[in-house]
């Protein structure tokens, strides 16, 4: 049967002593006032420089109107976890493999930030927004209903996916809102991501 002991060395720091069985004796000596520290993958990844976020809000979007943001083919996975907010009711759905129109048809780039300041690495993701849809013709993935009421005084409510989509290197992805309150209402999306 397995012994761990422990024992402090004034001169060294904390001494561990892992014995196996009897004839097998391993001993760990750390540094003075060693410390394990334990983080989840996703945080890791933002100390590594390979974690990633945009956002944008969209003002006033017209009752079934749409705020949308794709991101166009990766060259690695995307770890992604979306967020939506929305001043009022509306529907959120995830699509793969959606067609654009051409040209200006694929909307406005936008430029994703590294989210540790300190690391010069750069995403091989490239997001858009506003792009515009040939016809809504992807496969979807997802959809959310953001809880809000309808109406000129709404009031509205969050999408927050806990679990990440992890995406195909060569498929485009597209998160579209639809506002469905009745009258204007403001949407934010935000993506936050790492890439394996």
């Amino acid at each position: 049967m397995a012994d761990i002991t422990a024992t402090t060395n004034p001169a060294s720091g904390a001494v561990w002593t892992i014995t196996p069985e009897a004839s097998s004796v391993q001993t760990v000596t750390p540094a003075t006032n060693a410390v394990t520290t334990t983080i989840d993958l996703a945080h890791k990844k933002i100390h590594d420089g390979t974690s990633y976020t945009i956002s944008r809000i969209f003002a006033a979007v017209a009752n079934d109107g749409y705020a949308d943001i794709r991101i166009v083919h990766p060259t690695a996975q995307l770890h992604i976890v979306p967020t939506v907010v929305s001043t009022a009711k509306a529907n959120a759905t995830i699509l793969v493999g959606q067609s654009y129109t051409a040209g200006a048809g694929q909307g406005t780039a936008m430029t994703p930030y590294n989210r540790n300041r300190n690391s010069a690495n750069t995403s091989t993701a490239t997001p858009f927004y506003t792009p515009t849809l040939t016809t809504p013709n992807g496969t979807t993935i997802s959809t959310s209903l953001i809880n809000g009421t309808t109406g000129p005084q709404a009031v509205g409510g969050t999408m927050n996916e806990r679990l990440e989509i992890i995406t195909k290197p060569t498929e485009d992805f597209l998160i579209r809102v639809q506002n469905k309150s009745g009258s204007a209402a403001d949407i934010e999306i935000q993506l936050d991501w790492y890439e394996v």
